[in-house]
């Protein structure tokens, strides 16, 4: 008798702690069945939802793409990039400038030229206005060589560091912009008006087409969830 009543007390606390408790099979086959109709209108509305944003999206990529070029080196580049027509090499070779790319697989850098009569080694980019700055944090890549007594410099930052500073010129500010080329020496120069809105153009290109990568991604779950929910 004792192990009889063990066995039936032992059955309940297992249907207890289930959460099944008096349930029928029918009864838990609906609610299963409730449970997956809300997960399929939630998905539905989700897909409904990625798909108007893809749109967007893709609309916007598309309107700033028209103020750049694409261009790719075979012998090194698996994808090509996107720069800003304003601030293509050919059209500001003989000026300091900033210039940036997006790269087709949305990877971002920031390159700044020196062009002067002597070296600089820069190894830090800084971008002020009035009393704020940022300045890049990881290492920089540099390129240098020096022709007819000229010194030419190609101080690159990537990702992180390019978003940064890039992030920062799209700040309103009736100041001007100023870039602090820092090394062995020092060197300052301007930011052009057409500089800023060619860099901003930049920054915006890489958010929407992170955003578009991201949506797509999303768009992709929801689908396959309702898939396998058929």
């Amino acid at each position: 008798m004792m192990k009889h009543t063990a066995l039936i007390l032992s059955l309940l606390i297992l249907l207890t702690a289930c959460g099944h408790k008096g349930k029928s099979v029918d009864q838990l086959r609906a609610e299963k069945h409730e449970r997956d109709s809300i997960a399929a209108i939630q998905n539905e509305r989700s897909l409904a939802y990625t798909d108007s944003l893809i749109t967007v999206l893709t609309d916007k990529r598309d309107s700033l793409l028209q103020y750049f070029e694409a261009s790719r080196e075979e012998r090194y580049e698996d994808y090509g990039k996107f720069v800003h027509k304003r601030l293509t090499t050919r059209r500001n070779m003989e000026r300091c400038h900033l210039q940036a790319h997006v790269s087709a697989d949305n990877h971002l850098n920031l390159c700044a030229h020196y062009v002067g009569a002597f070296p600089i080694d820069a190894d830090r980019i800084t971008i002020t206005a009035d009393s704020l700055q940022t300045t890049n944090q990881s290492t920089i890549n540099a390129h240098r060589f020096t022709t007819d007594g000229r010194y030419f410099e190609r101080v690159t930052v990537n990702e992180d560091d390019a978003s940064a500073l890039l992030s920062f010129l799209c700040m309103e500010t009736a100041a001007k912009f100023r870039v602090i080329l820092s090394g062995k020496r020092t060197y300052k120069f301007v930011l052009t008006d057409d500089d800023i809105i060619a860099l901003r153009d930049t920054y915006r290109l890489y958010v929407t087409i992170c955003d578009l990568n991201t949506a797509l991604k999303h768009h992709d779950q929801y689908h396959s969830q309702l898939s396998r929910r058929k």
